[in-house]
């Protein structure tokens, strides 16, 4: 087994990260990138919180099926994105969504959150903390707390410094 040099702040601040090596650098951490910390604080803290409330044991089932489903729904008016032909799907939601043809011969895509804007990933993780703390009035373990609120402290801090500065 070869020994390998972290000095990614983020592995060394979670002893459970996993190390992800790419051309040199860890893939865990990046500075101050909103995408990241909207990436980590959904999928170690809210999401699995939401699925626990729910009764489900599958944190993707409820993403993909239940969550962005209803979020598009809210959003758009549709459980998922409609198009009349494959070639018209986003070239960035072919290689990162749920597409499948419906009924009517047309292509329905559910993007992967991935591909999600910052706008779109805050409004998704903004319904997600809806449908925890109201809908389903649940919340989030003591074990959760503290990493959601180093989490939600650092998006507040790029959120305020706009979307460059992130």
């Amino acid at each position: 087994m070869t020994s390998v040099s972290i000095d990614c702040p983020e592995c060394l601040r979670v002893n459970t990260c996993r190390i992800n090596i790419k051309s040199g650098k860890c893939l865990n951490y990046e500075v101050d990138n909103v995408k990241y910390y909207q990436h980590k604080y959904f999928r170690s803290c809210l999401l699995p919180s939401i699925a626990l409330a729910m009764g489900e044991v599958s944190n993707q089932y409820v993403h993909d099926f239940i969550l962005k489903p209803k979020w598009l729904i809210e959003t758009s008016g549709f459980p998922f994105y409609e198009y009349e032909k494959y070639t018209d799907i986003p070239d960035k939601h072919i290689d990162r969504a749920n597409v499948w043809q419906i009924d009517n011969g047309h292509f329905a895509s559910i993007p992967s959150m991935a591909r999600f804007t910052i706008k779109e990933a805050k409004s998704y993780i903004e319904f997600c903390e809806k449908i925890l703390y109201v809908e389903i009035g649940g919340g989030m373990s003591k074990e959760l707390q503290e990493e959601a609120a180093y989490l939600k402290g650092k998006l507040a801090s790029c959120y305020s410094r706009g979307r460059a500065a992130c």
